[in-house]
């Protein structure tokens, strides 16, 4: 396979990603469009297997819905998985009281938001919680991204 760059590397811009995207000046709204679709393959394939998943919005700091998640129902209560968080065992979504999550990549923790039907999740630091987003934890039937 030959590249198609030619000239000065440096002033190529971003190498494309591997859907063929070139994010250039976009990098936010193509990271956000990943993780749609990584979420919305996991929907799918869950749904097949005969489970209940439902979306969730999530604010980010650079704004309102600009991530999602999903709701998967187990034994009739919600469970949060997060794909573009590396939240891929379901974690029950309790109403009261902070929950610690340890993934494979970093501890988290599941903290009751500022308002009734969200949850903030924060990310351990050198001790130091910051918080990454907010779920909302009532799903959405359909979802038209806010880019």
């Amino acid at each position: 396979m030959s590249s198609s760059r030619s000239g000065n590397e440096a002033d190529a811009g971003p190498p494309p990603c591997p859907c063929g995207l070139r994010p250039g000046g976009l990098q936010q709204n193509v990271t956000f469009i990943h993780y749609q679709a990584l979420t919305s393959a996991l929907a799918q394939l869950l749904r097949s297997m005969g489970w209940k998943a439902e979306y969730i919005l999530v604010d980010r700091s650079y704004g309102q819905s600009k991530h999602c998640a999903l709701l998967v129902w187990v034994d009739g209560t919600p469970h949060l998985l997060d794909p573009g968080f590396l939240i891929v065992n379901p974690i029950h979504l309790k109403n009261e009281g902070e929950q610690e999550i340890r993934t494979s990549f970093n501890r988290l923790v599941l903290a009751p938001g500022e308002s009734q039907n969200r949850v903030s999740l924060f990310a351990v630091r050198k001790g130091a919680k910051i918080c990454r987003l907010t779920y909302k934890t009532s799903p959405v039937n359909t979802w038209t991204p806010t880019i």
